[in-house]
This record gives C-alpha cells, structure tokens and sequence, in this order.
C-alpha cells in the first residue's frame, strides 16, 4: 500500500478487517514511521485500562435520604422566599405611603402665599404682562432710538 492507513485504524482496533486487509495494513505500518507512530499512540490513548487500576464502587446508601433533605430544604427555602418578598413589597408600599405623608405634612408649611393674587383678573394681567410682547408705542420707541444712534 502507498497511501497512509489511518482512516483504517478504527477497524483494526475492533478486528474488523479481513485478513488480507489486515496483512497489508501492518506490513504498511512496519514500512511508514508516520502510520506506526500515528498507530502506536492510538492504540496507547484506547487500550482499555487494567481491571486492577480501576477502584471498585460501592453505591452510597444513605444517597435516596440525603436528596430527599435536599429536596425539601429546597421547598422550604423557595416558601420562605416567597413569604419574604412579599413582606419586603409590603413594607417597600408601607415606607413609600409614609414618605409621601411625611412630604406633604412638611410641605404644607413651606409655601409662601403673601404675594400671590388669587383674583382671577389680577392673575390674567400678570399672565399677560409677563408673555406679551411690548406694544406700539413702546417698539415705536425703541426703532426712534436706534435711528437717532445711528445718525451721530
């Protein structure tokens, strides 16, 4: 054989190779470095290991007991959290409402009400003089003004 073996490895790790497909597998091997190095370490990684190097198991009796504990710590946890959050929601809603009491019992004394007009007449004037724009007289004013600065 020319070509490398090694998509044939997995079969003739198995044995499930004809024999003269087996022959001219090993006499390419003792020919190629690369095949018998590639060869030799796969075999190496998945011989299966010796029987005495592996620890005997012993199943854990006490396992059936200890998942059920663990089953209902969880429970319990999850209703004590849930019993929790509530209480934290409520007391959150109970600081909350007592926030905004405090607020206003505090903000009642704070506003000043001396110069506040509550005629609504009085408050339409003031409205009026803050946003309108100046009148006539006064813009004609203001253009003469500027003429006149501009003529020295």
């Amino acid at each position: 054989m020319e070509k490398h073996v090694k998509i044939f490895f997995q079969d003739w790790l198995e044995q499930n190779l004809s024999e003269i497909r087996k022959q001219e597998i090993e006499s390419h091997i003792k020919k190629c470095e690369s095949c018998s190095h590639y060869f030799m370490t796969m075999s190496a990684l998945l011989q299966r290991p010796a029987s005495k190097n592996i620890p005997v198991l012993t199943p854990d009796p006490y396992l059936p007991a200890r998942v059920k504990a663990l089953t209902r710590e969880k429970r319990s946890r999850v209703e004590n959290g849930l019993r929790g959050r509530i209480i934290h929601w409520g007391l959150n809603g109970a600081l909350a409402a007592a926030a905004i009491w405090i607020g206003i019992f505090l903000g009642t004394g704070l506003t000043d009400t001396t110069g506040i007009t509550t005629d609504e007449s009085d408050i339409a004037l003031a409205y009026y003089e803050a946003f309108s724009p100046n009148n006539i007289a006064d813009q004609f004013e203001t253009v003469i003004q500027t003429n006149q600065g501009d003529d020295q």
